[in-house]
């Protein structure tokens, strides 16, 4: 959610790694046109290759998915990257709109030679990106996981449930716009002044990126897709925000709700709700992303629809408000 990724943005806190080795360094820079030149780091080989994109997480790249790639290479070719602006990526040119974001990551798979067929994994805001990615490139595209992903919508629900959203989520993008114009004040990190900028015009950009993907044709047929529902994501709206119980609960069924309609988009789409994982489940729970994934790709050469299996329940919705912030 976009208030919680502000916060992330502003006080982001390192992702516990299985291996920081590959993660803290450029390992492929690639120029994708005009001089301009972004980071992918792939592992293991076969095909369809699995591309994971990051939610909005100034400086982490492709840090949150170091509990996770590495066991997906064990199965297939599995490639991270940095976003433009983000990590060892170069800024790309404003502004940072979904269809910017979904040009500039398929100029740097045909520049890297990284042929299709993919299967897209996207957290958080990337849940924007990557069915759009989708919608706009189907014949390259098998199968999607979705990691408690944005969705249109979404806005809507948080500022018609908690009073305070607005006014919430504007202060945090003003905080975040006074690191973009001057990363050298307190609490900045001047070092990440390509980040802040590309951060906040993402940001701004979010509320059309969500339109422009509610309106696309973005009909998925048979593709497997899967989308993982965080519970425990809302403690810090009522910290925050001072949102009642029922408000977080009304919200986190409604946040459940707009995520059942992201998977009815397939015919093979299912939506599965992970008790106890925060928004990032990669790092709370990362064996459910590598077992959704290791699904997804054992069924695109089938007619099966994916299944939450015994880590999560489909569509079922919490009895009770979350009881822990995510980290």
């Amino acid at each position: 959610m976009i208030a919680l990724a502000l916060l992330a943005a502003l006080h982001a806190t390192p992702t516990p790694l299985v291996n920081s080795e590959p993660y803290m360094h450029a390992q492929r820079l690639v120029d994708i046109g005009n001089g301009r030149r972004m980071n992918i780091y792939c592992v293991g080989s076969g095909s369809p290759t699995v591309i994971f994109d990051s939610g909005l997480e100034t400086g982490s790249g492709t840090l949150p998915w170091s509990r996770v790639q590495p066991a997906i290479a064990s199965v297939t070719r599995a490639c991270s990257y940095d976003r433009a602006g983000d990590g060892f990526s170069d800024p790309g040119p404003l502004p940072r709109t979904a269809d910017a974001i979904v040009e500039d990551l398929h100029a740097l798979l045909q520049s890297a030679g990284i042929a299709p067929p993919y299967v897209l994994v996207g957290h958080s805001i990337a849940g924007i990106y990557e069915p759009l990615f989708a919608d706009r490139y189907p014949g390259e595209v098998v199968g999607m996981v979705l990691v408690d992903p944005s969705v249109p919508g979404q806005e809507a629900l948080l500022t018609s449930e908690l009073p305070k959203y607005a006014a919430f989520e504007d202060q945090q993008r003003a905080r975040l716009h006074r690191c973009a114009d001057d990363p050298a004040q307190k609490a900045c990190r001047p070092a990440m002044a390509a980040a802040w900028r590309d951060v906040a015009s993402e940001l701004d950009n979010f509320g059309e990126d969500g339109a422009e993907l509610d309106t696309a044709s973005h009909g998925y047929g048979s593709m497997p897709i899967i989308v993982l529902t965080a519970t425990e994501d809302m403690k810090s709206m009522q910290h925050e925000m001072g949102a009642s119980n029922a408000q977080v609960e009304a919200v986190t069924n409604g946040w459940t709700t707009l995520h059942d309609q992201l998977a009815a988009q397939s015919s093979r789409g299912v939506n599965c709700v992970i008790a106890g994982s925060g928004h990032y489940i990669q790092t709370d729970k990362p064996n459910v992303v590598i077992e959704a994934i290791r699904q997804v790709l054992s069924l695109i050469p089938t007619d099966e629809k994916p299944s939450c299996a015994a880590w999560a329940s489909p569509t079922s919705r919490p009895k009770r408000a979350p009881q822990r912030s995510r980290s």
